[in-house]
């Protein structure tokens, strides 16, 4: 590719960037919805650029299904093995 369109490409990228960041989401944050989550976390202290995703509400259960999920797949290995060589076995018609 020719420097020219590189550098157009690189412009458009860095325009759209800006202007998602300069524009949009300033205009998401006053969604009322939005505008509630983000008193709520300031009136915690929360420091959002500090906000890990292990800290969000869903992540308890989503650990739970995560560890049961583990201790169920030696089980679900062997049973798609078995499903494996069922469909792999010839048929009679």
């Amino acid at each position: 590719m020719p420097r020219s369109p590189r550098l157009a490409a690189l412009a458009a990228i860095i325009a759209a960037a800006a202007t998602i960041w300069l524009f949009i989401l300033p205009l998401a944050a006053r969604a009322p919805s939005i505008e509630r989550h983000i008193r709520r976390n300031e009136s915690l202290g929360v420091d959002p650029s500090a906000k890990f995703y292990s800290e969000l509400p869903a992540m308890p259960r989503l650990w739970q299904r995560i560890k049961h999920a583990q201790r169920l797949r030696p089980v679900q290995r062997e049973e798609n093995a078995r499903q494996e060589t069922r469909r792999r076995e010839p048929r009679a018609i």
